[in-house]
């Protein structure tokens, strides 16, 4: 026999249990938790005040479970393993260490995007091109590296970009 739990005028449910089946949980008669043999299904949103997961364990998203985060006890993972793009939107976006006190690479919104080295900006978009601070170098040595520039580009230097080079 299944076990119903109703309101006081016996027309609404709050708790069915059925014999050695699914347990469902009512609010406002419409169903919100119910449990099947494959786990527990939820209708609505689910506050809750922390979620904590295992090495492995998988948080899945989509109908493919498309969008996979986990931890498998030495590294943290987010996934995108579907067939479209994984986008992160933000206005300003953010790739810290561990603790946040160092920036390795910033956008900002209608500004720059910059990588840092150590917590040192070295190269930067701006409204007119990007910026470098620091030499080139090639198999960590600092050499001559060919830069390439189209007919009529310029390489500019100097504060008053008072040495022009260009063809």
């Amino acid at each position: 026999d299944n076990v119903e739990i109703n309101n006081a005028a016996n027309n609404a449910n709050k708790i069915v249990a059925a014999t050695g089946g699914a347990v469902t949980l009512f609010h406002n008669n419409a169903a919100k938790l119910a449990t099947f043999s494959g786990g527990v299904s939820v209708t609505g949103t689910v506050a809750s005040d922390g979620l904590s997961m295992g090495d492995g364990d998988i948080a899945t998203f989509g109908n493919s479970n498309d969008l996979q985060i986990y931890h498998d006890g030495s590294n943290s993972f987010i996934a995108d393993v579907g067939t479209g793009n994984l986008g992160i939107r933000a206005e300003n976006l953010f790739l810290q260490n561990a603790d946040g006190s160092e920036n390795y690479a910033t956008a900002t919104v209608n500004g720059a995007f910059t990588l840092s080295y150590d917590n040192s900006q070295k190269l930067a978009t701006s409204s007119t091109g990007i910026d470098v601070t620091g030499v080139i170098t090639t198999d960590g040595m600092t050499t001559s590296a060919d830069i390439n520039f189209g007919d009529s580009d310029k390489a500019v230097f100097g504060a008053g970009s008072d040495l022009q080079i260009y063809h």
